[in-house]
């Protein structure tokens, strides 16, 4: 049997620099993310990264125990983990830190928890990945509450429409 396959793209990389970071993604979008973590930890890069994953429930939240790793190796990264439907048995290994979908205004917060309350709250390179859909609500948020759209960075994670 044949199989139709493609080479690696993707152009998603945190960029250099001393700018708080938000890596944001959504299902199987944890994957290019994770790369970035992998990053961060080797990189002995130090400013605040803050690593937000939607997933429906426990079980469907890929590569968790590898994103928990590396935040805990990386200097100055923090994990928030959001089931939009958590299961009962989620929440006995308290799995998750949030229910729901992150609302922008919520993740502008933790950037800001994160840096201590230090710099302009609109301040970060935001790093999308996930579904279009909610990428493009996620961007939409950010921009209204005043994250200028050159610090948006996204890279849509799915298959071709």
């Amino acid at each position: 049997a044949l199989v139709a396959a493609r080479a690696p793209a993707g152009a998603c990389a945190l960029a250099p620099g001393p700018r708080p970071g938000a890596l944001v993604s959504a299902g199987l979008g944890v994957t290019p993310t994770v790369s970035m973590v992998l990053g961060l930890g080797g990189a002995g890069d130090r400013r605040p990264v803050v690593f937000v994953h939607v997933a429906r429930d426990g079980r469907h939240h890929p590569l968790a125990d590898e994103v928990r790793r590396e935040i805990e190796r990386a200097n100055s990264a923090s994990l928030h983990v959001f089931y939009s439907r958590p299961r009962a048995q989620d929440a006995i290994g308290r799995e998750f830190d949030h229910a729901g979908r992150p609302e922008p205004g919520q993740l502008l917060d933790l950037v800001a928890e994160a840096t201590g309350g230090t710099g302009e709250r609109t301040d970060v390179d935001v790093y999308l990945c996930g579904p279009v859909p909610f990428m493009a609500a996620m961007q939409e948020g950010l921009e209204a509450q005043g994250v200028a759209s050159e610090r948006i960075h996204g890279e849509r994670f799915g298959p071709r429409g």
